[in-house]
């Protein structure tokens, strides 16, 4: 779905965006789809960014004789 997406053509008639818009609505996700997408959105973006802070953290209590 997201390489529709980003290879649609910019310039569209109000027909064809009405025609894509429908397309998109019809699309009907189950429950776990939505909660897979969730869960790796999470996995993906949240974790590794605690991760680095976490890490960050550690080395400057380090630099600074904190720990």
């Amino acid at each position: 779905m997201i390489w529709k997406r980003l290879k649609a053509p910019k310039n569209l008639t109000p027909e064809e965006a009405e025609a894509r818009r429908k397309e998109l609505d019809q699309l009907h996700l189950s429950w776990k789809d939505k909660l897979a997408m969730t869960l790796s959105a999470y996995l993906v973006l949240f974790v590794p960014a605690v991760l680095f802070l976490l890490v960050l953290c550690v080395l400057a209590m380090w630099l600074f004789r904190a720990l």
